[in-house]
């Protein structure tokens, strides 16, 4: 895709997407993104279980495309979802 480390890329999936950036890994294949659980990686996963109570954080077909856009707060994120910010 021509992205460098430290260049920010959009991930869309499902309508829904997040500005995250970008770094390299011998230990990741081609072709295949790593995002940690947390904020970022759930703005764009699947919410359905399955029954099992746990989305499905693996093998999710995602657009990945170079972008200027910030890396948004998780705070920003977690409202987006629906949750609240609060102080501490």
């Amino acid at each position: 895709l021509g992205i460098e480390a430290g260049e920010r890329v959009r991930v869309t999936h499902g309508g829904r997407s997040v500005v995250l950036t970008a770094s390299a890994s011998d230990d990741i294949r081609p072709g295949t993104l790593f995002v940690p659980y947390g904020a970022h990686a759930n703005h764009v996963v699947p919410v359905a279980t399955h029954g099992t109570g746990m989305p499905d954080f693996k093998n999710i077909a995602v657009e990945v495309e170079p972008t200027s856009d910030p890396v948004r707060s998780v705070w920003d994120l977690m409202e987006d979802l629906g949750g609240k910010r609060y102080d501490h």
